[in-house]
């Protein structure tokens, strides 16, 4: 049953995650039934009130990477971590976010343009890269 509005779910010190639209504790299993289901939801830290929901993502991938259902390359993993911090994880962020919603079909880009934004990105993304990693004139 798709709910109209956002559920909270609190995460409490104990680790312990609690859907406050059902009154009871849940598991990761349960989150990713609500994915599946595509119900909105966020997840908070219930001492702090921040809004957690990419950190529990994010466990969520890591418990299925350590169950060997790998998804994500090793090579993506490690340029994802390189890119925090550094002036080109905005286009390397922005292009994912691109890339899923043309997967989904809710990108008012079409192929063709989808197509020439990734050529350009990815010349700008290699460049930043071959600069990143030869720093000091060492090429």
């Amino acid at each position: 049953m798709k709910q109209a509005s956002k559920i909270i779910i609190k995460k409490y010190p104990n680790r312990r995650l609690y859907n406050t639209f059902t009154s009871a504790y849940i598991k990761l299993d349960d989150i990713i039934s609500m994915l599946c289901g595509d119900q909105d939801f966020c997840v908070i830290d219930a001492k702090t009130n921040e809004d957690i929901t990419r950190v529990i993502l994010a466990q969520i991938v890591l418990e299925y990477e350590m169950k060997g259902h790998h998804l994500i390359p090793t090579e993506a993993l490690i340029t994802i971590i390189k890119f925090y911090g550094h002036p080109i994880g905005k286009a390397m962020y922005d292009m994912m976010i691109l890339m899923i919603q043309m997967v989904h079909g809710n990108s008012s880009m079409g192929h063709k343009e989808f197509s020439q934004y990734i050529n350009a990105t990815s010349k700008n993304m290699i460049d930043t890269m071959l600069d990143m990693f030869y720093l000091g004139g060492k090429k």
